[in-house]
């Protein structure tokens, strides 16, 4: 798959943000502008406040990505399913290792390793994407040494696992009940269906994997965004109904306040409003919008080559440097922002190409 600049300018963005949040609410310099320049404080709190949307955003972008590198895959054919795993695992595994390892060495210095979230269980359960937020009344496993991103990538690898397997289920079904649309509009729907399964499920029986179920929705929205990209399609009817659902349960749950019926939405009307931009060029080709366009491009391309590596490591390292006193002053949080995404852009470069390397031939097959 070519690389297309704005998506990486919009992951740099949103891995951007994430990191501007953390540096926010971790600094006492941003909270007293809140006294002395009221106004700029509550822009920047705004800012801060994307947070959640930009890892919403984070998981659409990915499903949009595996359309578009694996629309021309059979995962019914073993070659096919083994290079697809290879990718992912040579994506994520080595960065999400180093990460680890990273945040083991800062636990190490900070004199932190005696805290059960830097043990051998919790490095385990890690390890093996088990790890929830910590900010849920249950998990098995917290982020490894508190590096709070990295709930995220339990998600993310989870739907990766089983993604291949749902569309292989979807094609039977669809093939054997002969429906009039497609089994990419089949496969969507029913994507919805799973993560209010998935909710429901976790509402009577707790547990992480029906948590990850939950947003599987936000994931396959980008799966399918891409899949009318690639094939030039106006699904008017699935995008009316899909949105209808959506603004239906907004209403119906809100009564209960479900915070987690509540993201799914937002995360939904982020997928529509791409695809408004998709079915109406006027959206996109006027001047405002190719100016913020290249604007985008010029500032956060390369951030978003190392967007990855960003968002999985500069938890721990802010935290360090917090502990030390060196985030205190605006231009040591300059120095910050400015270090971390060309340390990030080359630490993906390095890391990512090494490990697997040398088993790609035997696993993936010649």
């Amino acid at each position: 798959m070519n690389r297309i600049s704005v998506l990486d300018s919009l992951r740099g963005l949103a891995a951007s943000i994430v990191v501007f949040h953390h540096v926010f609410y971790s600094t006492s310099f941003f909270w007293e502008l809140k006294n002395t320049h009221y106004h700029l404080f509550m822009i920047l709190d705004f800012i801060s406040d994307l947070n959640q949307h930009s890892v919403f955003f984070f998981f659409i972008l990915s499903g949009f990505c595996i359309q578009l590198s694996s629309s021309k895959m059979n995962f019914s054919l073993k070659k096919d399913l083994n290079t697809y795993f290879f990718k992912r695992f040579n994506r994520i595994l080595p960065l999400y290792w180093f990460s680890l390892i990273l945040t083991l060495l800062i636990g190490i210095a900070m004199y932190q390793t005696k805290d059960p979230v830097f043990g051998v269980k919790s490095f385990v359960g890690n390890l093996l994407f088990l790890q929830t937020s910590n900010t849920f009344d249950y998990s098995w496993f917290v982020p490894y040494g508190n590096n709070g991103p990295l709930w995220s990538l339990a998600y993310e690898m989870f739907y990766y696992l089983l993604f291949p397997f749902y569309w292989l289920l979807i094609l039977k079904i669809h093939s054997k009940m002969k429906f009039s649309f497609s089994a990419y509009d089949l496969a969507f729907i029913g994507s919805f269906v799973f993560s209010l399964l998935g909710f429901v499920l976790n509402k009577l029986l707790p547990n992480p994997f029906f948590t990850y179920s939950i947003y599987f929705i936000m994931w396959y929205s980008g799966v399918y965004l891409a899949y009318l990209y690639q094939n030039k399609l106006k699904k008017y009817s699935v995008m009316l109904l899909f949105l209808s659902i959506v603004i239906v349960l907004e209403v119906v749950m809100i009564p209960y306040l479900s915070l987690t019926i509540n993201n799914i939405c937002k995360s939904s009307l982020m997928m529509i409003a791409a695809y408004l931009f998709y079915v109406f060029p006027v959206l996109r080709n006027n001047i405002v919008f190719q100016f913020l366009k290249n604007l985008l491009n010029q500032l956060f391309t390369k951030i978003g080559e190392g967007s990855y590596a960003l968002y999985l490591i500069h938890y721990p390292i802010l935290t360090y440097l917090l502990s030390i006193g060196r985030i205190t002053y605006w231009y040591e949080i300059l120095f910050f922002f400015v270090s971390m995404p060309i340390i990030s852009f080359w630490i993906e470069k390095l890391i990512v190409k090494i490990p697997f390397t040398f088993l790609k031939l035997n696993y993936v097959g010649k």
